[in-house]
């Protein structure tokens, strides 16, 4: 287990306790969501994507405080990778398949319908793609919004590999190959992990047990 500093800055200690705090949060209601009776419980989809996107970024803070110029270029080079490369999808199908999913997932967490099936993933999907009508009938905003989320993930998902490998000891430059190694060979081709599972609840569950295998 990693040893965290005997004094911490008073915002490390904010981002801390925030984090503790907002982690509880989610634990609960999906305990919540797991162990009520369909459209007994329902937490407004908006909410439930402020709370994801705001715990896993006080989250990603907490564990890369100690690199942070570090990983702050490593997050912004690797939104801008994510955000011009774009989510691997086979015209037409994959568009039409992956954003019906989507808008139904959302509307079925938003009504209690199916618990806990990717409940986190999809309600913070919802603030690109489900919130706005005028998305739906704009596709060219809806385009630009998917590449904005799909830029996020592999941001997000790269600045927590980082840290992780840095936790465990590897030097920068062995800790930038890591990442380089899981983008281009978990998958093959185009057709990658990183690219296709966008949507899926894949993309939060990996950032997840990464951060938690890097602050333990």
């Amino acid at each position: 287990m990693i040893t965290l500093p005997t004094q911490q800055t008073p915002i490390k200690t904010f981002l801390i306790i925030t984090t503790a705090v907002l982690v509880v949060i989610m634990a609960g209601i999906s305990l919540v969501y797991i162990a009520t009776p369909r459209n007994q419980f329902t937490v407004n989809l908006a909410f439930l994507g402020w709370l994801g996107w705001t715990t896993l970024a006080t989250s990603t803070l907490c564990i890369t405080a100690k690199y942070n110029k570090e990983c702050t270029l490593i997050f912004l080079s690797f939104f801008l990778f994510g955000f011009f490369s774009k989510a691997y999808l086979e015209p037409a199908s994959d568009q039409v398949h992956h954003l019906y999913r989507t808008y139904e997932k959302c509307r079925d967490i938003d009504t209690g319908e199916r618990l806990n099936r990717g409940l986190w993933q999809y309600s913070m999907n919802s603030l690109f793609l489900c919130q706005d009508d005028k998305i739906i009938k704009n596709p060219e905003k809806k385009l630009l919004y998917i590449d904005i989320l799909h830029g996020l993930f592999i941001a997000f998902a790269s600045t927590i590999l980082y840290s992780l490998s840095k936790n465990s000891g590897l030097p920068a430059r062995w800790s930038l190959l890591s990442i380089i190694i899981a983008f281009f060979f978990m998958g093959t081709d185009k057709f990658s992990y990183f690219r296709y599972y966008s949507y899926g609840p894949s993309f939060t569950s990996i950032c997840i047990y990464w951060t938690w295998i890097a602050t333990f």
